[in-house]
């Protein structure tokens, strides 16, 4: 789970498949704000210049869910 970019109000995001998934919980500052089946995701409506926690989970066939993968970026000004 990583970043590709990194705007003022939206950060992209994508990971590597995980066998036995059935969907990828996203979320902001621990708020769920996805449930998804693909492997990228925009994260939008972002504060400017503000420090974020992104986290994205697993969630496998039988009910499980994988622990927490977290990131932690900072949003960029935004440009002229």
């Amino acid at each position: 789970f990583g970043t590709t970019s990194v705007g003022s109000t939206t950060v992209n995001t994508s990971w590597t498949a995980v066998s036995g998934a059935i969907r990828y919980w996203l979320y902001v500052n621990d708020n769920l704000v996805q449930k998804q089946t693909t492997t990228t995701y925009q994260f939008t409506g972002l504060q400017i210049l503000t420090t974020f926690k992104l986290s994205g989970q697993v969630e496998y066939a039988n009910n499980k869910l994988s622990s927490l993968k977290d990131i932690i970026v900072t949003t960029t000004a935004p440009t002229p």
